[in-house]
């Protein structure tokens, strides 16, 4: 479960490591939501934000060591491996209007390069076309294609200043301080509860801009891979990070964000200094400098990332609280973050906003795990009631013995059949799926495609087998103890075709119950009109109106008839819907285990009639003394079920 606990999200854990989240909305987060749905489909879906790195040069201009070199590659790829390549990004209004400006260069170097060789073709019309109405009219053709293209290039060049018109203001929001005054602050809490008739009309109202908003982006390295650093060309390398061959190298790589560095080496001392710059528009988005050993390589990649990470990240650090109990769980617990473990529970743990997996664990304990989404508030509160672990064994019968074979949470536990009703669960004192299988199959009808014997195809129904018929049985927390005997009343059905079979009759009770109704109605009406033009002393023939109320009350009984049919119908398919539900397995009285038991004899009656049925047939054919090994028993039955 969870909910607002002073000022922070308070997460419960279930017994089962499931949970549901409830959570009160603003008004502002409804029309957000209102917004998501009529947007395209693009729009739902979050792309990648690529993240790479270059070899890290030297500021020295001299001659250096095989680890030396080694640190150049490494210290990049040490940075990349402490980046969480699973977590997500906000976008800036800045990236997103770069991005759009980058496209609109792109497209604008395309019709440039169009309208040159446009020109050229214009050009070269005089040389070589001698009619004179063919070459005037081979040039207005030319002509229109430049003009074309030149409103082409201008609607673009419009668009570029549309779209920094349209960014302007929330890239100016956006980069302010982040401190601001408690008036302000208490007016944009005022503003984002308003719902005005303006902002919900502007959600139907189809605006488009050139500029994308701001989405979640999943964060993923360079060919997923931190041991892949970006190779820049030397023209791009020449040309300087700045340029547009630079710019053009990256993105044509697709990375959003690459890390570049420079080394200097004093002795034994390092310096590493390393910028994170934002393509398209090669923004820088911070810089920093870490000094230290050769030796210490990890601790000055940890340190870069450790700075890097919010701001490629671009949002909050997410604080993490914990409440465990009892207090001797608490006491050896540990908890892993994402695949980091702590070897005793912190006092706060800080993690990016997105998704992450939580595993406590503590000797004696039932281990709990939980997967969620960490945002919107900056701080949670863990709260895990641990359970103590009954790892045991508990025994399950049949209160209707069959043939068949037990299976427990997926897993094979034993066998039922002729005085074997019984068998042993291993548990952990937690809840428990199971499932009883026959050795009996469901039969589905397919219709075949087939021809005949002049090549005419039609249609064939024929039986197939399907799944074995099995019952599926639950066992709750409160009864999954050791040594506990449980029973259950298995009634393996073929679900499926039970569930079909009744949804087809209860339609064509529904279906009777409609047909009906129309010549009720009509009847009923032609009844009582006759009866008031009586009435009223128009018709005088009291046959007729006796005629259609005897018709009149005849179709009510066939719609009643109907109606009826329709509800029993109905009540036979949703009990048959019901079955497929598990049955809950209860504790066992001697008295049934022992009736069962005697039941049980019966299964070994009907084999040994099914036994000499077969030595029967066979007699009749052949003499054999083998027929004790054509008998089926109820290991082979078993058997073939497990396979």
């Amino acid at each position: 479960m969870s909910k607002k606990v002073f000022g922070m999200e308070k997460i419960s854990f279930s017994l089962q490591t499931s949970f549901s989240r409830k959570k009160s909305f603003s008004l502002k987060k409804i029309v957000s939501i209102v917004a998501l749905i009529i947007l395209p489909q693009v729009f739902l879906y979050a792309s990648d934000w690529t993240l790479g790195a270059t070899k890290f040069s030297f500021s020295q201009n001299e001659s250096h060591s095989s680890s030396e070199e080694d640190a150049a590659s490494i210290l990049p790829q040490l940075i990349l491996e402490q980046i969480v390549s699973t977590s997500s990004r906000i976008t800036t209004n800045r990236e997103m209007l770069n991005r759009a400006l980058d496209d609109l260069l792109t497209k604008r170097l395309s019709l440039f390069l169009q309208l040159s060789n446009e020109v050229k073709v214009r050009d070269s019309l005089v040389i070589q076309e001698d009619d004179k109405n063919n070459l005037k009219k081979k040039i207005a053709e030319e002509e229109k294609k430049i003009d074309d293209i030149e409103k082409q290039i201008d609607e673009n060049l419009k668009l570029v200043e549309k779209a920094k018109r349209e960014t302007l203001e929330k890239i100016k929001k956006e980069e302010k301080p982040s401190l601001e005054s408690e008036k302000e602050l208490k007016e944009e809490n005022r503003e984002d509860k308003k719902l005005s008739f303006q902002s919900i009309q502007s959600l139907f109202n189809k605006k488009e801009n050139v500029v994308a908003p701001p989405s979640s982006e999943k964060i993923v390295l360079y060919k997923n891979d931190s041991s892949s650093l970006f190779s820049v060309p030397e023209t791009a390398l020449i040309s300087g990070v700045k340029s547009r061959e630079f710019d053009k190298a990256v993105t044509s790589a697709k990375i959003n964000g690459l890390l570049t560095g420079t080394i200097t080496i004093y002795g034994d001392y390092i310096a590493v200094t390393v910028e994170l710059l934002i393509f398209p528009g090669a923004i820088s988005n911070g810089v920093v400098t870490e000094v230290g050993t050769l030796s210490d390589l990890v601790e000055i990649a940890q340190n870069i990332a450790l700075y890097f990470s919010p701001k490629i990240f671009n949002s909050m650090p997410i604080n993490l609280f914990f409440d465990i109990v009892p207090e001797d769980a608490a006491l050896n617990a540990k908890v892993t973050i994402d695949g980091i473990v702590y070897s005793k529970v912190p006092q706060k743990a800080i993690i990016q906003s997105g998704i992450h997996t939580i595993e406590i664990e503590s000797k004696g304990y039932n281990t709990q795990t939980v997967s969620w989404n960490f945002s919107d508030v900056p701080s949670f509160l863990i709260h895990a009631a641990f359970t103590e672990e009954k790892n045991g064994v508990l025994s399950l019968s049949l209160k209707e013995p069959l043939v068949g074979a037990f299976y427990a949470n997926g897993k094979y536990s034993g066998e039922s059949g002729v005085g074997k009703i019984s068998t042993s669960i291993e548990i952990n004192g937690q809840p428990v799926i199971g499932q009883i299988l026959t050795d009996k199959k469901s039969v589905k009808k397919v219709r075949k495609e087939v021809k005949d014997e002049n090549g005419k195809i039609k249609y064939e129904e024929t039986e197939e087998e399907g799944s074995y018929i099995g019952s599926f049985f639950y066992i709750p927390e409160f009864l999954s103890n050791p040594n506990e005997s449980l029973i259950i009343k298995a009634k393996p059905v073929d679900n499926a075709t039970v569930v079909n079979n009744r949804r087809i009759w209860m339609y064509r009770g529904y279906s009777a119950l409609m047909v009906s109704l129309p010549a009720t109605f009509f009847t009923i009406g032609k009844s009582k009109a006759l009866t008031n033009g009586y009435n009223s002393g128009a018709i005088t023939d009291i046959s007729q109106i006796a005629t259609w109320q005897n018709a009149s009350y005849i179709s009510i009984g066939v719609s009643c008839a109907a109606g009826a049919f329709f509800i029993f119908e109905l009540a036979k398919y949703l009990k048959a819907a019901d079955a497929v539900i598990p049955v809950t397995a209860r504790q066992a009285k001697n008295s049934e285990i022992e009736k069962s038991l005697e039941k049980s004899k019966a299964l070994e009656i009907q084999e040994d009639e099914k036994q000499n049925d077969t030595v029967n047939t066979e007699d009749s054919s052949v003499t054999t003394t083998e027929t004790s090994t054509d008998q089926t028993s109820t290991e082979s039955i078993i058997n073939k079920i497990n396979e």
